[in-house]
């Protein structure tokens, strides 16, 4: 199984809990000290300072990478006429090079600051060592942008309602990221200055562009790290508020909730980690099968008329939870909440607030 994982995930895995065994046998935090939980507000400011200084970083780092390629081309410039060879050469090493080390730090310096991140809150502070396990990877998965599985131990198929060519293109559009805004950018400067100032100008033209860039990135990824940390205990505090312990379910109920969860998975078209989570804490207390072809969300809305109101109403809110617990809300499972007659103006962008900011959900 562990062969079976991505390179880069098993390598962010290994990483983070090197770092982790440091922290533990340092005894600046050690595992079991407390249940993980929704961030505070000295841990929000920890994580607020961690992200500022990561971006930082990454933007440095970006313009570094551009700095490099740029001196190199300047410095060989007058020979792209006479000696293209050696001009190429030199332009292509330089530019080979400090893409590689800007890689590579970026994705040590992401590792690095999400493991800070979860020492902060206490996101591993977990005695279950399966439940630390999956946080870990999960974590590993945002640092390195790898993408979540296509599969889940629940039979759901994040990408059964998906549109397939979609899906390709989004995954080419995001490949040609820095690239492309670089040559966009110089195609507008060639336009805006003269043909002197663009020959020795131009080559500058990607710093700016990568910067930003990396900005950019970074902050996405500190984001998802960050609404990946408190995952495992908004699920838990969802199911627990939703399904007091001792208080009985039905089974149209159960079947129901599974279905919510699994349907938010294929209409999102993403196995997020804490959407897998929150289904995982619902199986845990629901203690049934998940029912067969669980991620047909038709079967769901179909199966919604059937509940008399009380039950009606925490699938509803369950559900409402189940499409921000990832930190956004997909233009498929705005129509799900909608057929469900879940949607509540204001109310559901103010709870995907809630969860990018660690606050416990209202559950209304």
């Amino acid at each position: 199984m562990e062969a079976q994982r991505p390179f880069l995930e098993r390598l962010g895995v290994r990483t983070l809990e090197r770092r982790q065994d440091v922290v533990v046998a340092a005894g600046a935090r050690p595992l079991g000290d407390g249940v993980v939980h929704l961030i505070d507000a000295t841990e929000r400011a920890a994580l607020r300072r961690i992200e500022r200084l990561a971006l930082t970083r990454a933007a440095l780092a970006g313009a570094t990478s551009a700095l490099i390629s740029a001196l190199a081309d300047l410095c060989v410039q007058e020979q792209q006429a006479s000696r293209p060879v050696l001009y190429w050469g030199v332009v292509a090493a330089a530019g080979i090079t400090a893409a590689v080390l800007e890689i590579c730090f970026l994705s040590f310096d992401a590792l690095r600051s999400v493991h800070a991140m979860s020492v902060a809150t206490g996101g591993l502070d977990d005695d279950d060592a399966g439940r630390r396990s999956r946080v870990l990877t999960s974590l590993a998965r945002a640092a390195l942008e790898v993408p979540n599985p296509p599969t889940s131990a629940f039979g759901v198929n994040p990408h059964r309602e998906a549109n397939k060519v979609l899906l390709v293109s989004a995954a080419v559009l995001y490949k040609l990221k820095v690239s492309a805004t670089n040559v966009i950018l110089k195609q507008v400067v060639r336009r805006m200055l003269g043909r002197a100032a663009v020959r020795s100008f131009l080559p500058f033209v990607a710093i700016p562009a990568t910067a930003a860039w990396d900005f950019l990135v970074c902050r996405l990824v500190m984001r998802e790290a960050r609404v990946r940390v408190f995952g495992p205990s908004l699920a838990n505090d969802v199911v627990d508020r939703l399904l007091p312990p001792g208080h009985p379910v039905s089974a149209p109920l159960a079947e129901a909730l599974a279905r919510a969860a699994a349907s938010c998975v294929v209409r999102s078209a993403d196995l997020h980690p804490n959407l897998e989570l929150l289904l995982a804490a619902l199986v845990a207390r629901l203690e049934v099968p998940v029912p067969p072809s669980v991620d047909d969300s038709a079967a769901f809305l179909a199966l919604l008329p059937s509940l008399d109101e009380g039950d009606a109403s925490v699938v509803r809110r369950f559900l409402r939870a189940a499409t921000v617990i990832d930190g956004r809300v997909a233009r498929r499972e705005r129509a799900l909440l909608k057929d469900a007659q879940a949607w509540i103006d204001g109310d559901v962008e103010a709870e995907r607030c809630r969860v990018l900011a660690g606050e416990p959900l209202l559950l209304v």
